[in-house]
């Protein structure tokens, strides 16, 4: 659900590259890293080797499967709820009888369908930022030197001696204030 919601995060996009849902081994994963050096996010690995790397028929099946896969995920992600989302992708995948053939299958597929009953009726999006899962959440500790990572909107309020604020060098995206219509939430 996470790689749905965001499919730039790598160690959520390299677990799915790796899980039964792809099969994509440990050597395709590196041949995909190696051969694209430049890349900074492992996503940008895939688009690049699916445009430029042609090292094998096979793999680049795999690619092409992988990203049509997560697009169609992410577009029915849009108009589902998170229930019908993950239930979508258990027919797809036939998981249910996956799981069946693992060690305590049956466990596991109960184990599953409480996760999916639990899940609610809203969307993807409104799922992760009504459950607070669209940021980071720094364990809090009684030790006042102890870092703490937060987002800018969760440390309004508060009062650091040091901030680090990452990409700051970024120039802002200036082309909305240009349209018609300012909308902010």
């Amino acid at each position: 659900l996470k790689l749905i919601y965001n499919y730039k995060q790598d160690i959520e996009l390299f677990s799915a590259l790796y899980s039964p849902l792809s099969d994509f081994t440990l050597n395709e994963l590196a041949e995909l890293r190696i051969f694209e050096p430049n890349c900074r996010f492992f996503y940008q690995c895939l688009d690049n080797c699916g445009k430029n790397l042609l090292n094998s028929a096979k793999s680049r099946k795999k690619i092409d499967k992988f990203m049509q896969n997560l697009k169609k995920y992410r577009i029915i992600a849009g108009y589902k709820s998170v229930k019908q989302l993950v239930n979508q992708i258990i027919a797809d995948f036939n998981l249910s009888n996956l799981i069946l053939t693992e060690v305590d299958g049956e466990q596991r597929l109960t184990l599953l369908n409480k996760f999916i009953e639990s899940l609610p009726q809203s969307n993807i999006y409104e799922y992760f930022v009504d459950n607070d899962l669209t940021s980071i959440n720094a364990e809090k500790t009684a030790d006042t030197n102890a870092v703490q990572i937060v987002t800018i909107h969760k440390s309004k309020g508060l009062e650091y001696p040091v901030a680090f604020v990452a990409n700051i060098g970024r120039q802002f995206n200036m082309q909305s204030l240009h349209g018609n219509m300012l909308i902010s939430k």
